[in-house]
């Protein structure tokens, strides 16, 4: 299968995976429940679940891996509160408002990348261009 195919299926799936799990964790916190305690439970269940996946590849910290471990766990300090940031506002809006509000990330990413990442990606106009449009569809979602 070529890579770019791959690599846009792996991001639909993603995509379905992130959209199933917010709305049952949208069913998970109504009546009020604690959105820290969501959180908690869901990225421990995330956390075993990975853990089963890197047994079964034979995992070993390789040098390479080893320099990468600062940037690897800030991404998962990041991942932890963006989840907590999310579960949180399913408690006081509908996951039809907070979904789409979720999707601007995009636009952080470019943002951030281009400030980050000067020497590993390039932000070209299309890119920009896409991003905008993604986030104005996603904008007219949340107001229709």
């Amino acid at each position: 299968m070529p890579r770019l195919l791959q690599g846009s299926l792996m991001a639909l799936m993603a995509s379905a995976a992130y959209g199933l799990g917010l709305v049952v964790m949208r069913l998970a916190l109504r009546d009020g429940r604690d959105p820290v305690v969501g959180s908690t439970i869901s990225m421990l269940t995330a956390t075993v679940l990975l853990a089963v996946v890197v047994r079964g590849r034979g995992f070993s910290l390789d040098s390479a891996e080893k320099r990468a471990l600062p940037h690897l766990v800030t991404s998962g300090v990041c991942s932890a509160l963006g989840v907590l940031f999310l579960y949180a506002a399913l408690r006081s809006i509908p996951a039809v408002v907070a979904a789409p509000i979720h999707g601007t990330w995009p636009v952080m990413a470019v943002l951030l990348s281009a400030v980050f990442l000067k020497r590993l990606e390039r932000i070209t106009v299309p890119l920009v261009a896409g991003t905008l449009l993604v986030v104005l569809g996603l904008a007219l979602v949340a107001v229709g």
